[in-house]
């Protein structure tokens, strides 16, 4: 979510973190949050949770395939999904997570400008790169974010007018032709 959404990837973990604890204090199966806030409690922890978890327990009301659900997978309770973003704005749901995240859209607009622009232009995005992506979201912000804006300024930008597509060596294009077996 933090890397994929809001462009925002947290750092890696420490060194030879160890493993939630699969029990609460009363002995009995621990549900996700209290998992995390034991982990949480950890000051090398602390820091990238504080970012991550009260996305993640607003998201905990789903499984992997977005199918909501209501028990926690370990501990058979109901899931408490609220969550308090790193601004103090607190989540319950859904809902109020894509509203407290439309609340300054910018970062998730540059993420996807970015990502749109990496994609355009077939590579990864550089630091000379972003006063193009910079300029594109500032455009975009001025037509209320419209998506059509965007891709209009991607493609009309210098950085993908005057992209070059690289050149590949012969034997490169007999291997790329090569069936795949």
């Amino acid at each position: 979510m933090l890397e994929r959404i809001l462009g925002t990837p947290p750092p890696r973990p420490p060194p030879a973190v160890e493993a939630l604890p699969a029990t609460n204090a009363q002995n009995q199966p621990a549900t996700v949050r209290e998992r995390l806030e034991t982990h949480r409690q950890k000051p090398q922890c602390h820091s990238c949770h504080a970012a991550i978890d009260p996305i993640g327990f607003t998201l905990e009301g789903f499984d992997a395939t977005g199918k909501a659900r209501r028990i926690d997978r370990f501990a058979r309770v109901e899931i408490d999904t609220m969550g308090e973003l790193p601004d103090g704005t607190r989540v319950r749901n859904v809902d109020e997570l894509r509203t407290a995240l439309l609340a300054d859209p910018a970062p998730f607009v540059q993420n996807v400008t970015q990502r749109l622009m990496m994609y355009a232009l077939g590579r990864v995005i550089e630091a000379h790169d972003m006063p193009y992506v910079r300029g594109i979201v500032r455009k975009a912000a001025a037509d209320n974010y419209r998506f059509s804006t965007l891709i209009t300024s991607i493609v009309l930008s210098d950085e993908f007018v005057k992209a070059k597509v690289p050149e590949l060596k012969p034997a490169q294009v007999v291997q790329q032709a090569a069936p795949v077996n």
